[in-house]
């Protein structure tokens, strides 16, 4: 099935070349490469190696840290990217994509300690029942 979407997409990609401007697509997704390979991945293993001594939050910083690496790669693309458009219909919508961004990775690190805190406290109250 994967193959069958990516093929679609790649479909639509050429059959609307002068909107999709396909070589642009090749130039982003090879850059996406690049940055998951040499930024984001090490990234995510420092920090696992970093927090190997407190194995109590190493998955919920970990799971944190892939996120926002994940969600911060698209969003600082499209963020710099609305912000460099000289023409504002050139955009989607018109909204302030790097403090949206701001703020959705903000909640994932909230999400994420509040998953920690929340694990910690059940954990107290279950020692102390039994």
């Amino acid at each position: 099935m994967g193959i069958g979407v990516a093929a679609y997409g790649a479909w639509l990609l050429l059959d609307h070349a002068a909107r999709t401007k396909p070589l642009l697509f090749v130039v982003w997704l090879a850059g996406a490469v690049v940055v998951h390979d040499f930024v984001i991945a090490p990234t995510i293993e420092g920090v696992g190696r970093l927090i190997a001594r407190v194995p109590l939050a190493r998955g919920h910083i970990q799971a944190a840290a892939v996120a926002v690496g994940l969600i911060g790669s698209v969003g600082l693309v499209i963020a710099c990217r609305a912000q460099s458009a000289h023409d504002p219909a050139l955009t989607l919508l018109q909204q302030d994509y790097a403090r949206n961004l701001a703020v959705l990775l903000g909640l994932v690190v909230l999400v994420s300690a509040a998953s920690y805190a929340g694990g910690r406290l059940r954990g107290r109250i279950t020692r102390r029942r039994g």
